[in-house]
């Protein structure tokens, strides 16, 4: 099984961010899409942006990940 990962803030959510997730899904068994918290650079919340991706791909995995 393949297993493609990504990481990043997703903040916004762009055109770019969907081709490397489209990509990871043409090319991977199961993909699974990191987010971080970073309120230095972003207003957005984390959960904002993480169901973003997940209601554009659910087949994703999303992870969101509170940082200190």
């Amino acid at each position: 099984m393949k297993i493609g990962l990504t990481l990043g803030k997703y903040s916004p959510f762009h055109i770019g961010h969907q081709k490397v997730i489209e990509t990871a899904l043409n090319e991977m068994d199961k993909v699974i899409v990191v987010i971080y918290n970073s309120p230095e650079t972003t207003r957005i919340p984390i959960s904002i942006r993480a169901n973003w991706i997940r209601s554009i791909y659910p087949k994703v995995e999303v992870i969101d990940i509170m940082t200190p």
